[in-house]
């Protein structure tokens, strides 16, 4: 917020972006601070459980406080005070802190409580008005300008990568009205679920070109070795093809696939490739030995006839088939993993 803004009106502003978002029904908490009453059953809360509030040193008092000695001296010096006006107050207080404890667990509260930090840092509640029930969490910065904060839980978990940048698309929407109601208001989001939809969007960029440079990359390898641009798409076909069943069953059956998968795009295709270069040095090594033999397609200057890509479709269906069953077995071992993603690209 810009200087001169005073903490009510940040705390209004919060409770009102609380408000909105809350409305939404997207969201399971949306926590913006905590009434006084409530915070001081927290802190009596954990004035029952003083002892785990005390360090070596204080405990090593407490077992003295403990002893028979101490306490005969405590409850005679309670004595002699009941016919004092006080007297009924000091009973109470020896009920419910035999050991006379409550100095040193007031301290270690007080630097529990909100406004217990270093001056500049601290944070307070700032109290609701018009009689309302809901504090607001307050810190200043080093300018010493007001900041609140808002604690949001969406329903959707930060896994789920549309829920989450719906939930975060809510946020920002609330946000914009809120500053649109009070000028100069700004806000952050932080969190598990902001992280994942980014994370997840620069992913996506990368591996769309990574998965791009490696595809084109493969087929100026295979246009290379054959001098031909329309061999090396012949190559690509048996990839492209299983790529396009592959994603066709998994939008069928409306699964979600993970974008790791998309990165070893170009990995897949660098490895499939290989059945139609076989194929193809096939065929170019029957077509040299028909030239050789002087068929009647040496004749016209060539060793190639119709039949050539058939018979060495015949002749390598053993190799491509044991290929494929060692891929399939290695892709399939990657199952096993314990990693989702990993799991996921063998699958």
């Amino acid at each position: 917020t810009p200087e001169g803004d005073g903490i009510p009106r940040v705390a209004r502003a919060a409770r009102t972006l609380a408000g909105a978002l809350r409305q939404t029904g997207e969201f399971r908490t949306v926590w913006c601070g905590v009434a006084p009453g409530a915070l001081a059953h927290a802190y009596g809360q954990l004035a029952k459980n003083a002892p785990i509030l005390l360090d070596a040193s204080e405990r090593s008092k407490l077992a003295a406080a403990s002893s028979e000695a101490a306490l005969r001296a405590r409850f005679e010096a309670v004595r002699r005070r009941l016919a004092d006006p006080d007297g009924e107050i000091a009973a109470r207080q020896l009920q419910d802190d035999p050991l006379n404890l409550s100095a040193v667990i007031a301290a270690r509260l007080r630097g529990l409580a909100p406004a217990g930090g270093e001056a500049g840092t601290a944070a307070t509640f700032e109290p609701s008005g018009g009689g309302g029930t809901e504090a607001v969490l307050m810190t200043q910065d080093g300018l010493e300008r007001p900041h609140a904060m808002l604690v949001v839980e969406p329903l959707a978990p930060p896994t789920d990568q549309r829920g989450a940048a719906a939930a975060i698309g809510t946020v920002n929407r609330a946000i914009a009205a809120m500053a649109e109601r009070y000028p100069g208001m700004g806000g952050w989001v932080v969190g598990p679920h902001r992280a994942y939809v980014e994370n997840a969007r620069r992913i996506m960029g990368d591996v769309t070109l990574i998965s791009m440079l490696g595809t084109l990359a493969v087929l100026l390898a295979i246009g290379f070795y054959f001098r031909r641009a329309s061999t090396a798409l012949l190559c690509v076909i048996p990839p492209a093809v299983g790529v396009g069943v592959a994603l066709g069953l998994a939008g069928a059956a409306h699964v979600t696939l993970p974008l790791l998968l998309l990165g070893f795009a170009g990995l897949l295709c660098g490895s499939t490739t290989d059945y139609g270069i076989q194929i193809i040095a096939e065929c170019r090594r029957l077509a040299r030995r028909a030239e050789a033999a002087g068929g009647v397609a040496a004749a016209r200057g060539r060793g190639w006839d119709e039949q050539i890509p058939a018979r060495a479709a015949r002749r390598m269906l053993g190799p491509i088939s044991l290929s494929v069953a060692t891929s399939v077995t290695g892709f399939a071992a990657l199952g096993l993993s314990a990693a989702p993603g990993l799991r996921a690209l063998g699958l």
